[in-house]
């Protein structure tokens, strides 16, 4: 019983060393519409919600058919 213990420690005090920087700031991802348009997602900046350190991400929609939207 304690191996079962002190490999569940071992396995999350693991995963919390190798944490990393989601999204730095700058950051862009483009994804492709089947229709031709396409997604751009940008981390434009961070803030703090309920307490967790959060990124604000930027979403904008283009393409042939598509006029430019932000969200």
């Amino acid at each position: 019983m304690n191996i079962i213990k002190f490999s569940i420690l071992l396995l999350l005090i693991t995963l919390n060393s190798f944490a990393q920087n989601w999204a730095p700031i700058g950051s862009k991802w483009h994804y492709s519409h089947s229709s031709g348009g396409f997604i751009s997602i940008s981390s434009v900046g961070d803030t703090i919600f309920n307490g967790k350190n959060c990124r604000i991400l930027d979403k904008t929609n283009g393409g042939c058919e598509f006029r430019p939207l932000r969200e």
